[in-house]
């Protein structure tokens, strides 16, 4: 059977996080930063954010992938979602 070659779908969690995980222009920064390293997209990626008293949400898509950066600032929880018909290794990411 071929493999049907759809790429990578990842989805990290991170505990004990001691980042700026209010600071909402650094998570869309550090958001672009992890978009850049799955690799130069055919577009300028589409954001959607939004900032709560606990932590911050960002969507980037472009037409090829897409990532989401969720803040829990409480809780010093980061979940980081990734789609790319790219194929990467979580060793690509630090």
């Amino acid at each position: 059977m071929d493999p049907l070659g759809y790429g990578t779908h990842m989805m990290v969690d991170g505990f004990g996080a001691s980042a700026p995980l209010l600071d909402e222009p650094w998570v869309i920064d550090t958001a672009y930063a992890l978009l850049r390293t799955l690799g130069p997209g055919g577009a300028e990626p589409v954001k959607v954010s939004y900032w709560f008293p606990d932590g911050v949400s960002v969507g980037l898509a472009r037409p090829e992938s897409h990532l989401t950066l969720h803040t829990f600032a409480g809780r010093g929880l980061v979940c980081v979602g990734i789609f790319t018909p790219q194929l990467v290794s979580v060793g690509g990411f630090s």
